[in-house]
């Protein structure tokens, strides 16, 4: 007889968690499912809730990554302290996820994109192994906007977003407003996110003491241009970035913070390099 449930779950903690509409997509026998989530780590979600500071509490970005019978591998959350609302998933052809959807929060939580004015469209690019942010960006203008995001038919290393949008030029949108709600088409080069496995890591990175208690030193080949190195949280928030210059072969930090587990991420033109750090 068809229409019989083969398998059922449910997914959410202590709030609402809803707006799922098509996100979710299927690899290697795993499924990922995006929403918006109001709940703090409870039920059966583990990430945090960015907004639970605020006086009123807003939604993130929530993903959930299961197997084939729907046992939750991990999950993770983006977002800032106000609204943010996912609408779609992206599995890109260069094996990384694709966000996207509708935020008003500033920079806070981890978004680290600040904000145009009402709500903005906001990607965020993630390393589909992990859930790591690999890279995000706000669209919008003085009013409000949302988006969804496809793939471009064009540039293999583009990205597509069809958005609502009722703002005049400002933030970041140069076309005209016709009234009301208009449909905003953009085209966008996500090359220097998504691409990232054609960039060649020459740089040697050796990290001692790892695990380590306060301080940490980071040893490289010479450097034959100028280098971003950014240190983030488990949870994609940015700790800390520095500008290396040409010829740099070493770098020193201290943390004294409560999370444990930590990522480097060290990037330039020709060079790219990423890698865990663990605090006793």
């Amino acid at each position: 007889m068809n229409f019989n449930v083969l398998k059922d779950k449910c997914f959410g903690g202590n709030g609402e968690e809803n707006k799922i509409f098509g996100a979710i997509t299927f690899d290697n026998n795993s499924y990922y499912i995006a929403c918006s989530s109001s709940s703090n780590a409870s039920g059966n979600k583990t990430a945090p809730l960015f907004s639970s500071g605020s006086i009123f509490v807003k939604n993130d970005y929530w993903l959930i990554k299961t197997d084939h019978d729907f046992n939750i591998i991990w999950d993770k959350a983006y977002g800032g302290f106000k609204e943010d609302n996912c609408t779609n998933i992206l599995l890109h052809d260069w094996n990384k996820l694709v966000l996207s959807g509708a935020s008003k929060s500033g920079v806070s939580g981890n978004k680290m994109e600040a904000s145009y004015g009402g709500y903005d469209g906001w990607i965020v690019i993630l390393d589909k192994n992990n859930g790591d942010l690999i890279g995000q960006k706000s669209f919008g203008g003085i009013a409000s906007e949302g988006c969804v995001v496809h793939e471009s038919n064009t540039n293999s290393q583009g990205l597509n977003l069809y958005c609502g949008s009722s703002s005049d030029p400002s933030g970041n949108k140069t076309t005209p407003h016709y009234g009301n709600g208009d449909a905003w088409i953009l085209n966008i080069d996500a090359s220097d996110f998504l691409n990232l496995e054609t960039i060649v890591d020459e740089a040697n990175v050796a990290l001692y003491p790892n695990p380590f208690k306060e301080s940490f030193k980071l040893t490289f080949d010479e450097l034959k241009e100028p280098v971003t190195l950014s240190i983030y949280t488990s949870d994609g928030r940015l700790l800390s970035q520095s500008q290396l210059k040409k010829g740099a072969t070493e770098f020193k930090s201290k943390y004294t913070g409560t999370s444990n587990i930590l990522f480097y991420e060290l990037k330039g033109q020709t060079v790219f390099s990423r890698g865990k750090l663990v605090k006793m």
